[in-house]
């Protein structure tokens, strides 16, 4: 906790993406406080095709896929899930917050974008 209260995290809270899923949830992309530019253009337009890829999708995507294999009661119409780029893999990965939180550290699935070695 910080002295105004607020829980400490690694993620930016003035900058994010917000776009609804298919089904109705949401699901937001977030930053590190300390992304670079070059990072921060590649999360933005992983984000992107992932989204058009999700959108355009009649089968199972990238996207769904991970939303599949997380935790989350909430049917998905009311869902919030949340997404962050990970400079070590660079790729996105949907953070697992349910999980996260029993177990008290960021479990995460790797969202397959295409973007491996690139």
């Amino acid at each position: 906790m910080t002295q105004a209260g607020a829980k400490k995290t690694d993620f930016s809270r003035t900058y994010s993406l917000c776009a609804r899923t298919r089904d109705g949830g949401t699901v937001t992309l977030v930053f590190p406080e300390n992304i670079s530019a070059q990072d921060f253009q590649t999360a933005h337009l992983l984000f992107s095709r992932l989204l058009a890829r999700h959108r355009a999708s009649v089968q199972v995507d990238a996207l769904t896929r991970g939303l599949d294999a997380v935790e989350n009661p909430l049917p998905s119409s009311r869902r919030h899930d949340i997404v962050h780029y990970n400079p070590a893999t660079r790729e996105l990965e949907l953070i697992d917050v349910f999980a996260s939180s029993r177990l008290r550290r960021r479990i995460t699935v790797p969202l397959q974008t295409g973007r491996r070695g690139a």
